[in-house]
């Protein structure tokens, strides 16, 4: 289930698509690393997603 990142960071507005939540999760925590502003997330029929739920859907092996 691919997944879209918008964040807003210190050299502009990023975003990034993802295939999986565990892909998902990582780039989210690598942003929120960064001085940063909004981090959203939303699935592939725009529905925000928070971090738990993306945690849920993540499969417990590729979790760090």
């Amino acid at each position: 289930m691919p997944f879209k990142i918008e964040a807003t960071t210190a050299t502009g507005t990023v975003s990034v698509e993802c295939q999986t939540p565990a892909e998902t999760l990582r780039k989210v925590q690598e942003l929120e690393q960064q001085p940063h502003g909004q981090i959203s997330v939303k699935d592939r029929n725009g529905r925000a997603i928070n971090v738990d739920n993306l945690i849920a859907l993540c499969d417990p092996r590729e979790v760090t």
